[in-house]
């Protein structure tokens, strides 16, 4: 499941520049980054298996800019955000069938003066 998901992100031009993401680094990370450079961070959890899976995904937004990581938390809505009459997508062998925004929220570290938004998404999906 997760490798449909960063495929999408990973190939859109929009959130690549706006992560300023170059061939060797885009930007994206597993479970954390020493990083304090615009970027995203995410962690998945199994909710449920079975023939139709759920997962929940979670993408911590890290930025110093507040305008830059609204931009940035619209942009993964527009790409995860999926509505009710939207079809999923599809890649190698995984069927994303339904992705939602269930949660989130803000923080902010004094000592690297950054800022994470974090956003939690309901990732139904088969094989």
């Amino acid at each position: 499941m997760i490798y449909a998901i960063l495929n999408k992100l990973e190939n859109d031009a929009e959130l690549s520049s706006l992560l300023s993401a170059t061939e060797d680094d885009g930007k994206i990370y597993p479970l954390f980054t020493e990083s304090n450079n615009t970027c995203l961070v995410y962690t998945d959890a199994i909710v449920s298996g079975g023939d139709v899976k759920e997962n929940r995904l979670e993408f911590r937004i890290i930025t110093r800019y507040y305008d830059t990581m609204t931009t940035l938390e619209k942009r993964l809505n527009k790409l995860l955000d999926i509505r009710e009459y939207e079809q999923g997508f599809r890649f190698e062998d995984t069927s994303i069938l339904k992705s939602s925004l269930i949660g989130g929220g803000t923080l902010t570290d004094d000592a690297t003066h950054t800022i994470e938004r974090i956003l939690i998404y309901r990732i139904l999906w088969k094989q």
